[in-house]
Parts: C-alpha cells; structure tokens; sequence
C-alpha cells in the first residue's frame, strides 16, 4: 500500500514540535503529486503550508484504493495507520472524504458525484472506505461520465479528523447569486452535512469583505462569537490569494475551544453570473405585458369586441414549448398556427368556427421569457359561425369572470370551462329570446357539421394526408442545399408547408380530440354523476396501437434492449424525436443515438404487457356501462368511439409534422455554422427574421445577442401559472410555502399509489435517470411524448407528478395507457419534493401526501 508520506506528520516532527491536539496540520517533506493525492488532498496540503488551521488528514492514494477496489478489503497497515495516527476521541469518529484527481476540474465539476461519509466510527471504519472506493465504479458516476463523455477521474480518499463543530457551512469568497465581490456565509448550528443536504435552511451571511461589514442576514439566526465573521472573511481572502482564484470553502467552528478549521477548499469554475437587477427586470416585464394587453384590448374593442380585462395562463403551452422556450419556437408556433391566417384560423373556419381579424395579432406571448397564451384570443376560437363577435363577448367575460373565481380553471379551459353546447337557457339568458334561438339553432348546426367532419377526417387524414406529406418532406430531405441562400429558401418553404399542410390537419384531429373527450365526459357524468368523472379516464385509455407512436416507440426501445432490432432501426423510425419535441433548440435523438440506447437500457420487462392489462380494464368497463344504459347505449357508445379515435390521432399527425421541425432544425443549425456565430445564438431569431437573413445577418446576429441577454435577465423571475391583467404586480413575486405536507394538483387517473420520489428536471439528468426504479414517483416539470420510454421505466405501480400539464397532457394520455398514478398542474412542485422522500399520490382526486 503506498501512503503519501508527505501528508502526515513524522514522529520526530510531532516531538520537535509538540503540537497540541486539535492543532495537528499536515507538514510537508517533499513535493506533493496532484495525480496521487486528488484535487482535495492537493489544496489541503497548500493551505498547511499557508499557516491554515486544517483537522488531521490521511490520504489513501489513488493506487491504493484501486487495490481497495480490486480486493473489497482495506489492508490492515492503513487500518493500522488510521487507528494510531487519528484521534476518534468523544465518539466523534472520523469523516472519509473522496479525492478525485481533477474532479473540481474547469471543463467538468464532479462534485457530488463521489461519496462521503461523517461520523465514522473505529469499527465502521474498513467498510466505510471499501464504499467510498466502490463509488468510483458506482453505476450513477459511470452513467455520468457517460453522458459527459468523459472518463471517471482516479480517485484517492481523505481519512479525517471530525470537529466537534458549534457552527459549520460553506463559504463563497464571491456572491454566487449576483456575481459581485462580497462574501456568502452560509451555515448551520452543529455538522455542516445538514445545510448541504437541505435538511436545514440555516443562515446566510452576505459580507463586504474590504469593510468586514455585515450587508445582509438571512434565514436561520444565530448568536454568534463577535470575531467569527472576521475570520472567515481572513480564511477566505488567504484561500482566494493562496488558489489564485475564488473558493468555495467548507468550514467548521470548534465548539469549546472556539478555533476556525477549513475542512476542504475548491476552486469555483464556472462562470461567474451576470450582474442583474432582480427589480428592475420585474417592473420591465410588469411593463411590457401591461402594454401589450392593454394594446390587443383596445384593438379588440375597435373591432367590437368590448372586453374590460384578459387573462394570460401557462394553459397547456408550457407543457408544449417547455417553461422557457426560445423565441425561434415560440415564434414558430405563432406564425404556423396562431398568427393571422396560420392553422388555427384556417383549420377551424373549415369545421364551422368563425374566426376572423381578432387573431392578427396572435395569441401567445413572452412574459419574462416564460410562455403564457391570452384567454381572450383563445376563447375567440371556440366562436362559431353565426355568432357576431359582439355579442360573443359576453361570452368571454362570463370565462374570465370564473377563472378570477377559480384560477384553475384557465388550465386546459376547453374540457372545463368552454361551453360548445349551450342550452337554449342559458343562450336566451344572455342574449334574449330572440338572438337566444337564433344562436341555439347556430349551433345546431354546427353539430351536425362537426359530426360529418368527425366522419371524414380521420380517412382523409391516413388516406390522403399522410402518404402526402412524406412525399413532400422526403423531397425535402433529398434536396441538395448548401449554400445560405439555400438554406433560408427551404426553411421558408417548410414553414410555409406546416403552416398550410400539417399543422391545420393537426388542429382538426386535436380540435376533435378535445371536443370528443369533453363530449364523453359530460355525457358520463350525466349519466353516472361524480362516477363518470373517473370512467372517462378509463374509457379513453388502451387505444389502437397503430394510433399510438408513443407507445410504439417504448415498444421498439424494449426491443432493442432484448437485441431484436437494430439502432439504426430505432432511429430511422423515431430518430426525428427529441426530449422537448417543438423546442427547435433542441437537439433530436439522431443527434444523440446513446441517449436512445440509455433508455432502452433502463426499460424493465415488456411494455405490452401494461398496455394489455389496460385494454382489458377498458373493455370490462365499457361493457358494464353500456349494459347499465338501456337505450342511451347507442349515443355513448358513438361516444366512446370517437374519443378513442381522435385523442390519439393528433399525436399521429404530430409524430409527422414533427419531421419538418428536425428538418428546420438543421437548417438553423447550417446557416449558424456557415456564419461563423457562436452556437445556439440563432434560435434566439424569431421566424420572419430568419427569413430576411440572407440579406440582413450582421445585423440580426447582433439582435439575437441581445435577445438573448434580455431573456436571461427576465427569466429568473416567478411567473405564475395564471395572469390577471387587473393584478400584474404578481409577476416576480415568489409564492410563500406554508409547509404543508398534502399538495393539492389535477388528477388524472384513477389510480393511487405510494412510492419514493426521484426529482428529474430533464432527460440529461444521468443521476436521476439512473435512480429511476420500477414503482417509483417521477416528479418533473412537464413530459411529452418523448418521456414515454422513462415512464416505461416507472411502470405500472409507479406515479408520475408535473408542474404543468393537464387532463390530455401527454403525460396524462400515456398515464391512463399503462396505469400510472398521475397527478399534474403542482406548480413549484419539484422544489418542494425532494428525491427519496415517499409520498402517497392519488390520481383520483389528484392530492400528493408526503409521508416520510
């Protein structure tokens, strides 16, 4: 076993000197080596030389662990060493502390990848270090550097003296929340483990250090010793002169003795953050949204639509375009279906609707970076024809009344809160006897078209348009293009082809879906009461496997686990996929082929199996409710069918269009190359600019620099959910925690379940993929189609819980397919939900217990 002698003190040394306990540092005798000792050991043994007050240390090299590794036992002279060199005095014990060669390196930040352990006692000892050691092999390091496509760093070990610590924490020698050069104290009362690991919020000291004045005080409040503060501010000005750059310092204070002890130093790497002001990126963006609706009103109102108010809500476009889209795809969503003439408008005329110049001015919209659409707008389409738009904005005013009643109620209003079927009643209630009847027999005819529609679209569309549309980007995709001019005519040409082809067949299939679901919920509930809230979900699960691609996709992935098929044949079919699909920045997995074996790799047993199980439940239900019917079984029965058929037709048609964003994709990513611009700045264009960029990109580069700038100073502020035009000052206001332990979300499944949570904010969290389990609780901010695979991971018997998303989420949908326990729409949720904690989640009635 080879020891790095030069770390401990020598008994000769230890007689000449007499140091007393407690006091004991390293002395070094030879020159230490980095890629024997790790990067912990290495700054350890630098701040003993400074004179820094540093506990007892041992290093077991990086040759020795590897024996460790090889053996799974410790040899019995380090052991030896330990028990005579380390005082394990007032049951204390020892902490054994990972020291990966180059793990704090400026490329890749390993921390927290390793394992340490506090409190050691002398007979835990050997097996203690035997785990730290096995953690260089671990399953969730080699997942990481995978991923990172780097090798696992060597490793050495820290065997070292605990403090009985009063205070401990953590010392930033800069502002890591602003950037600025003050100091950051946080800590805690005892071990220090306890602020690392959230288990206490502690207390956060904001320092001036060339003042030593105290600028803030947060948190947690101590008493403590007058001269703490003063010699954390000296221990971080000798570690930052001694590094050569800022720390990040962990401390300890003596309880007793009262004696400073760094416990370990790292360089801070990263990129310092940019200055910004929190408060006046909050009144900008209060600003800017209150004139833009305040100027759509007024247009409105010049129209004839005399609304006093709007509401902008996350609605399901946050699930679509992720929290925080870039203005390519928000705007790509705009101009191919909002905007104008764009899918929405087209599509909707064509099934009866009557929208007109009220969507000029499209309906979603930036708030401080965070997507949001206006109800407004989004009302006007559900609008049919023979209702003028005048009238239709009582309508309005009706909906946005209930929302400021009930804010959830702007989630997915369409199922909720749209009435597509208003009772003569209610119409003449509104508008009188005689405009009542009139607009009754309006829609009566609606129905009656929207019915022949439902009976022609589903053919049209694989009869006609599919085979269509892949000639047409097959063509695409075969074209030889090379030059700038080349590439921005062709993404012209393919936002042209979504915004006229694909996207208003997508609009049909999703405004039927939607339209048919709500028509067979209210029909059950009519039926069966408070029941027939819960058969809907049952009713609409289990699908044709050929209107699923989702689920295909899980199918193929299990397959190419089991070896049955190919990668490339797994790309070749869903390689046009990515994590956030219509998140043009987003790389697709052909991009990134190991991530879809990754995934197959993580799918236990066989998906069908799931999918069979839900069919039959789907079957027994459907059977025994017809029967329970009597002569109303005809009406749901036509019902059931449609709902089955159109819900998962949109994803059909999505999967297809889905080809022309990748397509897109490439194009932008082309032109940035040929360009010279720095990576990912190009899809900070919004469409119309990248149209003109042949002639204008000088100009249009230095646009999407500040765009870019702009955004990230907004982003970091609270947006909520939900926006009332009447009380914009809760933008930037972050909502308090009352600590409750049931949260309250959208329920939809009728299932239940108790599991362990795994936190996961996207598909690049190796860590968190990698603790995803059979059963367990996946809470993430959104899912879309390409979750489906990670979900198959979960499995039955698991759960799933979001920030947003709603009853035909695609979450949601795949949920009811496999008979996961899903509850949605937390907002805030993966912050208050901490990984490992077991919760009882209740798709029923959509409540989230903490239990432990």
């Amino acid at each position: 076993a080879q020891w790095c002698v030069e770390l401990f003190f020598e008994n000769i040394l230890r007689k000449i000197y007499e140091p007393k306990r407690g006091d004991i540092m390293f002395t070094i005798i030879q020159e230490i080596q980095l890629e024997r000792v790790g990067g912990k050991a290495f700054h350890l043994s630098e701040m003993v030389r400074a004179g820094m007050r540093v506990p007892l240390t041992l290093v077991i090299s990086v040759e020795e662990v590897r024996e460790i590794i090889e053996k799974q036992s410790v040899p019995q002279e380090t052991l030896d060493r330990i028990y005579t060199e380390l005082s394990f005095q007032d049951d204390l014990g020892v902490a054994v502390r990972s020291s990966g060669v180059g793990e704090d390196g400026a490329s890749l930040s390993w921390a927290g990848q390793f394992t340490s352990v506090l409190s050691v006692a002398r007979e835990n000892i050997a097996s203690t270090i035997i785990s730290c050691a096995n953690a260089e092999v671990s399953e969730s390091v080699l997942a990481y550097a995978r991923h990172h496509d780097v090798a696992v760093p060597p490793l050495a070990l820290l065997v070292q003296e605990m403090v009985d610590a009063q205070f401990a924490g953590v010392l930033f020698t800069f502002d890591p929340i602003t950037g600025e050069d003050h100091m950051l104290i946080e800590l805690v009362d005892g071990l220090g483990e306890a602020l690392v690991s959230g288990e206490k919020a502690g207390e956060r000291i904001l320092v001036d250090p060339i003042t030593r004045t105290i600028l803030s005080r947060e948190g947690e409040s101590f008493s403590l010793p007058e001269h703490l503060v003063d010699e954390l501010v000296d221990l971080g000005l000798k570690g930052k002169a001694l590094f050569s750059g800022d720390q990040d310092m962990e401390f300890a204070y003596e309880a007793g003795l009262g004696r400073l002890y760094a416990l370990q130093s790292r360089d801070i790497t990263t990129v310092q953050p940019k200055k910004i002001d929190a408060d006046a990126a909050r009144c900008r963006v209060i600003e800017d949204t209150k004139e833009g609706i305040e100027s759509e009103l007024r247009r409105l109102r010049e129209m004839g639509m005399k609304v006093t108010s709007n509401v902008l809500s996350d609605q399901n476009i946050a699930e679509i375009l992720t929290l925080s889209p870039t203005p390519m795809t928000l705007g790509l969503f705009n101009y191919v279906f909002a905007h104008g003439d764009g899918a929405i408008r087209t599509a909707r005329n064509e099934m009866g609707y009557e929208i007109g110049a009220e969507l000029d001015g499209g309906f979603f919209t930036f708030v401080g970076g965070h997507p949001r659409c206006s109800i407004v707008h989004d009302a006007c389409t559900y609008r049919i024809r023979g209702i003028p738009l005048e009238d239709y904005a009582v309508v309005v005013e009706e909906y946005l009344n209930a929302m400021i009643a009930d804010p959830k109620l702007a989630n997915y209003p369409e199922v909720v809160l749209y009435d597509q079927n208003p009772s003569l009643e209610r119409l003449i209630a509104l508008f009188g006897k005689e405009k009542g009847r009139r607009y009754r027999d309006a829609y009566d005819v609606f129905h009656e078209n929207l019915r022949h529609v439902m009976e022609v679209t589903d053919k049209d569309c694989r009869g006609r348009f599919i085979p269509s549309w892949r000639e047409t980007i097959g063509h695409e995709e075969n074209m030889d293009v090379t030059t700038v001019d080349e590439y921005v005519a062709q993404y012209c040409r393919l936002a042209e082809i979504l915004r006229t082809q694909a996207c208003p067949m997508f609009v049909k299939a999703a405004r039927l879906g939607f339209f048919a679901f709500t028509m067979l919920r209210n029909m059950l509930i009519e039926l069966f009461g408070e029941d027939g809230e819960q058969y809907v979900n049952v009713l609409t699960s289990g699908t044709d496997m050929t209107l699923n691609p989702n689920l295909q996709f899980s199918l193929d992935l299990a397959k190419l686990r089991d070896g049955e098929i190919s990668l490339d044949d797994v790309l070749k079919q869903f390689g046009h996929l990515s994590v956030h699909q219509l998140e043009v920045g987003t790389p697709r997995y052909q991009e990134n082929p190991e991530m879809i074996r990754m995934l197959a790799d993580r799918i236990i047993g066989n998906p069908m199996d799931d999918y069979h199980a839900t069919v039959e439940g789907y079957r027994e239900l459907r059977a025994d409710l017809l029967q329970r019917v009597g002569d109303q079984a005809p009406e749901l029965e036509y019902a059931i069918n449609v709902a089955r058929l159109y819900l998962p037709l949109r994803e059909v048609v999505k999967f297809e269009y889905l080809r022309a964003y990748d397509l897109m994709r490439q194009n932008a990513i082309a032109i940035e190359q040929k360009l010279r611009w720095e990576e990912g700045i190009v899809f900070y264009l919004y469409p119309h600019e990248m149209f003109g960029l042949d002639t204008q990109h000088e100009m249009l580069h230095t646009v999407a620099r500040e765009r870019r700038d702009e955004l990230d100073s907004c982003r970091a502020l609270f947006v909520p959910p939900v926006i009332f035009s009447a009380n914009l000052d809760t933008i930037g206001v972050l909502p308090e925690s009352d600590g409750q332990r049931v949260f309250r979300g959208l329920g939809v499944t009728n299932v239940y379940v108790t599991g362990e949570v795994v936190v996961m904010h996207s598909l690049d969290d190796a860590e968190a993929l990698a603790s995803l389990r059979p059963g367990c609780i996946l809470v993430t901010k959104t899912t879309d189609p390409a979750w489906g695979p990670v979900l198959s991971i979960i499995g039955k018997g698991g759960g799933l819980i979001t920030e947003v998303g709603g009853v035909l989420a695609h979450g949601a949908i795949y949920a009811r397919e496999v008979g996961l326990a899903a509850v949605l729409n937390i907002p805030g949720i993966t912050d208050m939900l901490k990984t490992g904690m077991r919760v009882f989640v209740n798709g029923s009635n959509g409540t989230i217990e903490v239990l432990s």
